[in-house]
Formats: C-alpha cells, structure tokens, sequence
C-alpha cells in the first residue's frame, strides 16, 4: 500500500511539474524594473497624458505613451517619466507613472518666451493629430522666429508640418 502511494505520488509529481511553463517568469517583467521616458505632455486628460518622444537615433523615431496620473502639466511641458510595472503594448501604451518630474525649459539667448511655450502654441495648431510628435523645436536668433517640427505618428507617412512662430508667440503666417 506504501509503495502504491508513494508510486502515485510519483506520478502526480511528475505530471504537475509538466504543466509548469519554465519560460513564464522570463516573459515578464519584474515589478522593480524601472521605465524612463522623456518626452513632451501632447495631450492631457483629468487622468492621463499623452508623452511622446522623437530620437533620430532610435529604429522606430518615436515612442508614445499614454500615462496614468493625479498630476496635470500643460501642453508642451517636456517630462522625464518613471514607469515601474507592466506597460500595455496597445500604441500608445499605456502605464501608470511611478513618478513625474518636469524639465524646466530655459530661453534661449535673446528670446522672450521659452520652448515649452512655443510647444504648446504649435500644437494647440496641430489639434487634428491623434499622436502628435515634435521632432524639434528651435529658435533662430538672427531672425527672431521660433521652428517647430511635428508629425503625426499614427499616419503612416509621416509627413512632417513645421510651423513658425514670432519672438512674442505669434504664427508667422
């Protein structure tokens, strides 16, 4: 009777142990892995914002990710995110941020008004994009205008507006 229990045993061990995926706890992430994105507010809600980023030096360009959150920054404002946990792969992804802090924008040499700003005047003129992405933002001190860049990430082809603003903010028409 010993032996047949322990036979059995045996047994259930070995078939449990075959239902085990050993490549599970690769698969995801652990909780303390610690995202950073940095990027600009493109679009806010009363609980969320939309950060994106543009690198020239990234295969995909850009990254967006809508961030969930009780603290509200404005448009144009440029983030640096912390994301600790799991981030859907919808696009944009989505993630609840483990914190945010602001990068202060300065003024260039001879401007009166700063990049975050101009940011937010350009997009405020690109409402229709589902992704807004600034690809740049510039100021052209000789001839006193603002550049900025933009695109829209969830069209396929990319094509890029600039739009040229004043020394006061104005859209140079």
């Amino acid at each position: 009777m010993k032996r047949k229990s322990m036979a059995l045993l045996f047994v259930l061990f070995l078939l449990l142990s075959g239902c085990v995926h050993p490549d599970k706890s690769s698969d995801r992430e652990s909780p303390d892995v610690v995202y950073k994105y940095i990027g600009y507010v493109v679009k806010n809600k009363p609980d969320q914002l939309l950060v994106t980023a543009f690198s020239s030096n990234a295969s995909s360009q850009s990254e967006a990710i809508w961030v969930r959150t009780q603290k509200q920054y404005g448009l144009g404002t440029k983030v640096e995110v912390e994301i600790s946990g799991e981030i859907e792969t919808s696009y944009p992804g989505q993630a609840a941020a483990k914190s945010i802090e602001m990068i202060k924008a300065d003024s260039p040499q001879g401007a009166d008004i700063t990049a975050e700003y101009i940011v937010a005047r350009a997009l405020n003129h690109f409402k229709d994009s589902s992704v807004p992405v600034v690809k740049a933002v510039e100021y052209l001190s000789s001839e006193k205008l603002w550049r900025v860049t933009l695109f829209d990430d969830a069209q396929s082809n990319h094509s890029e507006h600039v739009l040229v603003f004043t020394q006061d903010g104005e859209l140079n028409k």
